[in-house]
């Protein structure tokens, strides 16, 4: 088997020399991080930007019914619950929670502690409301605020 030579690092010989490696190795790592280390307004800079997970995505749905004067238009976060979107329709029409049936696609009515992300809902889609809780023997009066 050949002996191969081997050289000897720089670094071995300058311990031999007695100069101390440490001092060395810690100025290369100075260097190193004065190169990387961003200035005040770089730092300010890139605080102001908003990566793309911190930036929420709003879904905008269209809630239609009979007793709506005009179709609302409503930005809504993805993990709004029904019963959110509820309190949202009460306050633009007057109608209560309870007496509201929200319903999408073909007479799929909407749970009240799901979520919109989790029904399914994307964006410009049309939600129907039917307004329920108007039939018994009462009279209207109740309902209309006459």
């Amino acid at each position: 088997m050949a002996a191969f030579p081997v050289k000897a690092s720089p670094r071995l010989h300058l311990v031999e020399a007695g100069a101390p490696v440490l001092s060395s190795i810690g100025a290369s790592i100075n260097h190193l991080e004065h190169s990387k280390t961003a200035t005040t307004e770089e730092t300010t800079r890139n605080s102001e930007v908003k990566s793309p997970v911190e930036v929420r995505q709003k879904l905008q749905v269209f809630v239609r019914g009979l007793l709506l004067p005009k179709t609302l238009c409503l930005q809504l976060d993805p993990g709004t619950s029904v019963c959110d979107l509820k309190a949202l329709v009460e306050s633009e029409s007057g109608i209560k929670p309870e007496n509201q049936h929200l319903y999408i696609g073909r007479n799929f009515q909407l749970c009240d502690l799901l979520s919109i992300r989790d029904h399914g809902i994307q964006q410009d889609q049309n939600i129907k409301l039917r307004v329920g809780g108007l039939l018994g023997g009462g009279s209207l009066g109740n309902y209309i605020g006459a």
